[in-house]
């Protein structure tokens, strides 16, 4: 086990001017991480990804809490585990940057594998990059973060070009279709309510999709988004990229554009932005005249309604249709008896209170899916735990 002070103990690979690369990962649209193509360097990366993988068989899981900036084994959402630092702890907690492809995850310290040194002080397999003459003063949008994800995940090929310093000075990359990933980023970054042409269509609920949490009998992992009863919960999939992007991006975006629109009285079931205790959401109206001036509005990515003065909400521009919503409605089955009106007992809702809180991870196995988009679920971990504590038959 490593644990060196100097975060630049793990060097970085090195990129040549006019190889083929692969983005791993990005932290904006101007800084990325990238990994070589040549022969050497894929050679290098799959020797290294192979013996993480078969030290994570047999590696004791950390005794101790770890400390800043040391080198572990830590799983990834893929189900899959990799090298990474840990870069900041908080309660049981672990913020890590995974040191083979750059990006930046949240974890339980319990997951944390102890690292051999003789594989913590191996180079990484990724490069820092930065795109040349990409502003850096714009935020990033839908666009464009979709654009790099795609980039990402399908490891698209990518003729990297440059002078000087990778990082300092900058790379041009280019597609396999010769297009400019420089320019086409450039392009991205203009939002469409900023172009002449500026699109004012107005969009429906059905024009946004919902982020499946799966089929039936699947067993996934879910974010619980909101609370509306004992049984009745708003989830999302656990998809780390989804998240970061609707919490992190996003609100810069809407607040940019909402500060800048007018207000706007939407039709029922119309897509539209709205505030929140002073902050802007993708939303849908319910009812556009639940008073006279104020309109019921249902946040589509966090699972809960407000009513709002029309004067704080806006026209949904085409740039936020995309990514999906993160809320699904998800209604528990087969978890514990009801009285006559459909409750559990006191007992129940109480142990349910403190096992099931807003931003806490379930396992849940999907029951049923209606055409509605609703979901039947069974929460698996927290029957398990009512059985163990006896609230409930086994």
């Amino acid at each position: 086990m490593i644990n060196n002070s100097d975060k630049s103990s793990v060097a970085f690979s090195e990129i040549k001017s006019g190889s083929q690369i692969c983005l791993t990962s990005y932290r904006n649209h101007y800084y990325m991480f990238a990994r070589s193509l040549d022969e050497e360097a894929v050679e290098y990366y799959n020797n290294i990804m192979q013996r993480v993988a078969q030290c994570a068989r047999t590696a004791p899981y950390l005794s101790d809490p770890p400390k800043n900036k040391q080198a572990v084994i830590a799983p990834f959402s893929d189900g899959n585990r990799y090298r990474a630092l840990v870069i900041k702890i908080q309660n049981d907690k672990a913020q890590i940057v995974y040191t083979d492809f750059g990006n930046v995850d949240e974890v339980n310290i319990k997951e944390l594998q102890i690292l051999p040194e003789n594989l913590a002080l191996q180079r990484s397999c990724s490069a820092k990059i930065s795109l040349k003459d990409v502003p850096s003063d714009i935020s990033m949008n839908t666009k464009v973060d979709l654009f790099l994800r795609e980039l990402v995940g399908n490891e698209t090929p990518l003729k990297c070009a440059y002078e000087g310093d990778s990082l300092k000075n900058g790379v041009h990359l280019t597609m396999p279709t010769k297009e400019s990933v420089n320019d086409k980023i450039k392009q991205l970054l203009i939002p469409t309510w900023k172009q002449k042409d500026q699109d004012n269509t107005c969009y429906m609920l059905n024009d946004i999709k919902v982020a499946d949490l799966g089929s039936e009998g699947d067993i996934v992992t879910a974010l619980i988004l909101h609370i509306q009863e004992a049984n009745i919960y708003m989830m999302a999939p656990f998809d780390v990229e989804l998240q970061t992007h609707i919490i992190q991006v996003m609100p810069k975006l809407l607040r940019e554009y909402c500060e800048k629109a007018e207000y706007y009285i939407p039709r029922k079931e119309e897509l539209c932005l709205a505030l929140y205790e002073n902050e802007w959401y993708r939303a849908v109206c319910m009812d556009p005249k639940q008073s006279y001036t104020t309109a019921n509005i249902f946040y589509i990515d966090y699972g809960n309604m407000a009513e709002v003065e029309h004067k704080n909400i806006r026209l949904m521009p085409k740039d936020f249709i995309t990514p999906a919503a993160m809320a699904n409605l998800c209604t528990v089955v087969n978890l514990a008896p009801v009285d006559d009106s459909g409750n559990y007992s006191p007992a129940i809702r109480q142990k349910l209170a403190e096992l099931i809180q807003p931003n806490s991870i379930v396992k849940i196995k999907i029951v049923k899916f209606s055409e509605s988009g609703d979901y039947e679920i069974e929460l698996v971990d927290v029957k398990k735990t009512l059985i163990e504590e006896g609230l409930i038959p086994s």
